[in-house]
């Protein structure tokens, strides 16, 4: 249903409303297709990434165990790695953190209304953070090729803080960061690594996400979108289906965020909570011992 408020910003602005109408109907049809709203064009990209995968994961990985973590993540979209690092590193990679995410020279705003800022990120993490890349373990390539059944890239990193946002500034201008229940919108291959640089209790804002199952199942009940979601919370919050990641820091979640309806919960007043991510994609080659030097943004990669 077309509002009259989007009817004038039409014809104020044309080509926004033919960006528009082209996103919702490639939306629209991605939920009945394929019952997640990463989009149409994003879902047959997967297809034909996996397609041409297929040969090389027959001959990839061979005489190895399966690992129970990637089975898990392949099933159910997402996993916990755990804590699976050396206490030590984490702690350097949280002291780094809190100097950078305040310092303008080295950080920049993400979110912010009426001069508050709700979330802030580091920028060339693997420059300003450059022991992020010890967070690529051989533990963590065993569970992301086990998944792929390939070898995979890293297209990008990133890592960012969320603060409280009032009440009242979410229901006047809606959600300030990812808060609301939403696929992300890229190639439904890809998958991220999100650790943990701080305790993450229920009031730290823990990540939520559902099953891709349950994702589809909450398709077929009608979901809207993001800004309209078209279902009870008791439905989309419900515990037998979604999955709160409450941690402590060092924490490490593998996740299909396109294929899983997944969002931040926001901080409580006086709390926050600090993730390192990184965006993976299949690959036809492995990774090279100097994979940071080769990094390329999201954007960089879709465009090639």
């Amino acid at each position: 249903m077309v509002k009259k408020s989007e009817i004038f910003e039409g014809i104020r602005n044309p080509r926004k409303a033919v960006r528009v109408t082209s996103y919702r109907l490639d939306t629209f049809v991605s939920k009945i297709m394929f019952k997640n709203t990463a989009g149409f064009t994003n879902n047959i990209s997967g297809l034909k990434t996996r397609s041409t995968l297929e040969k090389l994961q027959s001959q990839y990985i061979t005489n190895r165990p399966e690992n129970p973590i990637s089975i898990e993540f392949k099933n159910r979209g997402h996993a916990k790695l755990g804590c699976i690092y050396d206490n030590s590193l984490i702690e350097r990679l949280a002291s780094e953190f809190n100097k950078k995410i305040e310092d303008d020279r080295t950080s920049s705003i993400r979110a912010q209304h009426d001069g508050q800022i709700f979330s802030r990120s580091i920028s060339f993490v693997h420059k300003n953070l450059p022991e992020v890349v010890s967070l690529i373990t051989e533990k963590v390539v065993d569970v992301f090729e086990q998944y792929y059944k390939s070898p995979f890239k890293i297209l990008d990193i990133y890592a960012w803080r969320n603060y409280h946002v009032p009440y009242e500034i979410t229901t006047k201008i809606g959600g300030q960061y990812s808060d609301d229940w939403h696929c992300d919108g890229h190639n439904t291959t890809w998958t991220k690594l999100m650790v943990y640089l701080t305790d993450v209790t229920e009031e730290d804002g823990p990540f939520n996400i559902q099953s891709i199952e349950r994702t589809k199942e909450l398709m077929k009940k009608g979901f809207g979108s993001r800004n309209n979601p078209k279902l009870p919370p008791e439905i989309l919050e419900d515990p037998n289906h979604s999955t709160r990641y409450i941690a402590p820091k060092g924490t490490a979640i593998a996740c299909n965020t396109e294929q899983c309806l997944h969002r931040a919960i926001i901080p409580k007043p006086g709390h926050f909570r600090d993730i390192i991510q990184f965006q993976f994609a299949p690959s036809t080659e492995p990774m090279s011992d100097d994979w940071p030097s080769h990094l390329k943004s999201n954007k960089e990669y879709q465009e090639n």
